[in-house]
């Protein structure tokens, strides 16, 4: 069945990157068996990996329904899922950067708190 899905253009697409990085895959997709998401969030999650969201990219490309395939912010790439998560410039430094700082505070807080610091 995975070999059938990597011969597939869109829908090994997920599967091809795993390869190419060098991912556990059992670790990789362990939340899927553990998650207990509801089936529709995970389907987008899904989706969202093997880049088969109807972005602008998708539409143009593989649709072919005269759609614009680039990002409006930018103009420069294609509207992919990989772009709008972390490859638009235009997003870099606002929306990016607030997800970074999110993250990294949420860290520091849990580390303190594993640590034993007081923490509110």
């Amino acid at each position: 069945r995975r070999d059938k899905l990597l011969e597939m253009p869109l829908h090994g697409q997920f599967f091809r990157q795993q390869d190419e990085i060098k991912t556990v895959s059992s670790l990789s997709s362990y939340w899927l068996e553990n998650s207990f998401l509801r089936f529709e969030t995970e389907s987008i999650i899904c989706a969202a990996q093997e880049q088969a969201l109807a972005t602008y990219h998708i539409q143009a490309k593989i649709w072919k329904n005269g759609t614009a395939g680039k990002c409006q912010l930018c103009r420069e790439q294609d509207k992919t899922v990989n772009q709008i998560i972390s490859g638009c410039k235009m997003l870099a430094a606002t929306k990016y950067l607030y997800r970074h700082n999110q993250i990294a505070t949420y860290l520091h807080w849990f580390i303190a708190k594993d640590m034993g610091v007081e923490v509110t």
